[in-house]
């Protein structure tokens, strides 16, 4: 069945800058793993660490950053991808207190 996911790629250099052939490698990435990234609609890559790890491979110049949201409301995280490693965290979406809501209207 598959979990749509939408992943917005950021690629950067060994600067930490994004680089111009950015929108080239997201195509590339596309197009290999028949996905659509940076869409807003998800789309379902349920290997989508095994094939970046490999695609990090390709291309040890760049590092792959990826932030991710599931069909789940609180399912945020982040992985980033280099040269065959690969990193993940879950975030967790902080919700404001009912006494700094009421902090908010009464101002």
């Amino acid at each position: 069945m598959g979990y749509r996911t939408n992943y917005s790629l950021y690629v950067y250099d060994h600067n930490f800058e994004v680089v111009d052939e950015s929108l080239a490698i997201i195509e590339k990435i596309e197009d290999l793993y028949t996905i659509s990234l940076d869409s807003g609609f998800g789309c379902k890559w349920d290997d989508h660490i095994k094939d970046m790890i490999e695609f990090s491979k390709k291309y040890p110049n760049y590092y792959f950053y990826f932030s991710n949201k599931g069909d789940e409301q609180d399912d945020i995280w982040v992985s980033f991808f280099y040269n065959g490693r690969y990193s993940q965290k879950e975030l967790q979406p902080e919700y404001p207190s009912i006494n700094q809501m009421i902090c908010i209207l009464k101002k």
